[in-house]
């Protein structure tokens, strides 16, 4: 799974601050990326993209490495 083309498909779909550094935009992407799949669950919605939580949360837990 390409997981550079869905951390920087996150951090642009939720218009985050520009950081000079990528690789904090990325966790901060990660994070909402859990927040938000964590409530889907909570209100029983379905979110339009599930894969991409999994990478996030594969990303968070350091099952993977994000390069730079």
């Amino acid at each position: 799974m390409p997981m550079d083309k869905n951390f920087k498909f996150l951090s642009k779909k939720f218009e985050w601050k520009k950081i000079d550094d990528k690789y904090e935009a990325v966790i901060v992407a990660a994070r909402y990326a859990r927040y938000l799949f964590e409530r889907s669950k909570e209100q029983n919605f379905k979110l339009p993209s599930k894969p991409i939580f999994i990478a996030m949360d594969a990303y968070l837990n350091k099952k993977v490495e994000y390069k730079k």
